[in-house]
């Protein structure tokens, strides 16, 4: 039976954080992980699209705010949020010019809180993918849209 629970990927360094989010959220999301931005680009490359990526911001290969740049290029209709332990308002402003962030999100964050924001940018990415759909020319109209 085919899973149709939205695909998330969580990325950070630090693998009980990524364990912890697991349990929290698994039951109602398909949740994947990277340990860090160069497995999770890999990991994006590799597999179908993710509905929404998770990324902390302090990692040491790769800060989030580049990691969720380079995600917006190689995968545009994936929902980025940042979570970090840095609750600075220039890391927030520099995340959502940089990496078109969705949501900044301070650690630590309860389990209540995430659930919402995740739901809120499964919404948010079920409706780019219907935009983006409707946009897209069809081979019958010779490069009109639908």
């Amino acid at each position: 039976m085919e899973d149709l629970r939205a695909r998330i990927l969580l990325v950070d360094d630090e693998p009980l954080v990524l364990d912890a989010l697991r349990r929290q959220h698994g039951r109602r999301f398909a949740i994947s992980s990277a340990l860090g931005a160069p497995a999770a680009l890999a990991l994006v490359r590799s597999e179908a699209p993710f509905a929404v990526v998770v990324s902390d911001h302090n990692m040491p290969d790769m800060d989030g705010v580049s990691f969720l740049e380079q995600m917006r290029e190689l995968a545009p209709s994936t929902v980025r949020i940042l979570l970090t332990g840095q609750a600075a308002s220039g890391l927030a402003a520099m995340a959502a010019s940089r990496g078109a962030v969705f949501r900044f999100i301070a650690k630590p964050c309860p389990a209540e809180e995430l659930s919402v924001i995740l739901q809120a940018a499964v919404n948010e990415h079920r409706s780019l993918v219907a935009v983006h759909s409707h946009l897209e020319p069809t081979s019958d109209d010779q490069g009109g849209m639908r």
